[in-house]
């Protein structure tokens, strides 16, 4: 998938806030969408993006520690702010660092002073809420707590997106 339409979506999923401290925002002054921390739907969608984290991370990460341009990562961040205690927010150019993972933030974040988009972080695999990578024929698999926020945002919104999305999260040989 071209890099552009990678960071695009990227952008275009990167809304989401749960309640009681999450929090992700899209770019410019789009609006937040919220869902409670204990959301049955989300709580499945991150379980099952984690199941298979393994899986996608063998696949899209070579001998040499770096990720295809595929692959985007929904990485929670803990910080320290009076509406939100960690931040959930899409990265891409993931790469292994000799501290955990790297990648390069999608979109400008809420609550992490001092770093915008494009801006290198340091993570865990612990931290990773889900992920995206791209197939054969260029749609995404992957995002499944994107899946979940499909209702809950205006329809032109969702329409685009599921066109960018695979019809199924797993690819047909993980299934």
């Amino acid at each position: 998938m071209p890099r552009f339409a990678i960071m695009l979506l990227s952008l275009s999923l990167a809304f989401a806030a749960p309640l009681s401290g999450h929090a992700q925002q899209g770019p410019g002054d789009e609006s937040v969408v919220s869902i409670a921390d204990d959301d049955p739907a989300m709580v499945d969608a991150i379980e099952t993006a984690r199941g298979h984290l393994g899986q996608v991370l063998t696949a899209a990460i070579n001998e040499f520690g770096v990720a295809h341009p595929g692959l985007t990562l929904k990485v929670a961040f803990p910080v320290e702010s009076a509406q939100m205690d960690r931040e959930v927010i899409w990265l891409s150019d993931i790469s292994l660092a000799q501290d955990g993972m790297a990648g390069r933030l999608a979109n400008d974040p809420v609550a992490m002073p001092g770093l915008k988009f494009g801006d290198e972080v340091r993570f865990t695999q612990d931290m990773i809420y889900d992920w995206g990578l791209a197939g054969p024929d260029d749609r995404i698999f992957g995002h499944f707590t994107t899946r979940v926020l499909l209702d809950q945002i205006p329809k032109a919104q969702a329409d685009e997106i599921r066109t960018m999305l695979s019809d199924d999260p797993l690819p047909e040989a993980w299934r």
